[in-house]
């Protein structure tokens, strides 16, 4: 129903989605919120995806950010991946394709679902 995650950039647009996982990799777009615009240097922002049918499994969170002086809080391991994309301005690509890079960091982002 939900993605929130921990962002800053007073001012900035982000946008979240969501990706099946294929073999421990982003897979197919599954669903997308609008954009939205932060409100503060750093704090938890939330936005609503569309309503989402999806089986119990593995997926994978993205956010976007409109300016590259964004920031996402993070700790060190968990699995992270990179892709060159305005997902803001042009939403999420349908598939995510070949990551850019990959880093071993837990973003601080997570989904609220209804069963």
């Amino acid at each position: 129903t939900s993605i929130t995650a921990y962002v800053g950039g007073t001012g900035k647009d982000v946008r979240y989605g969501i990706y099946s996982d294929v073999a421990g990799e982003p897979g197919d777009l599954l669903a997308e919120s609008d954009k939205i615009t932060t409100q503060s240097s750093m704090s938890w922002v939330s936005n609503d995806v569309p309503p989402t049918a999806l089986v119990a499994g593995t997926y994978w969170l993205a956010l976007s950010f409109a300016d590259n002086a964004q920031q996402y809080a993070f700790e060190d391991g968990g699995e992270t991946r990179y892709a060159n994309n305005d997902g803001v301005t042009n939403g999420f690509s349908s598939s995510w394709g070949s990551s850019a890079s990959s880093y071993s960091r837990t973003i601080s982002i997570y989904a609220t679902y209804t069963q």
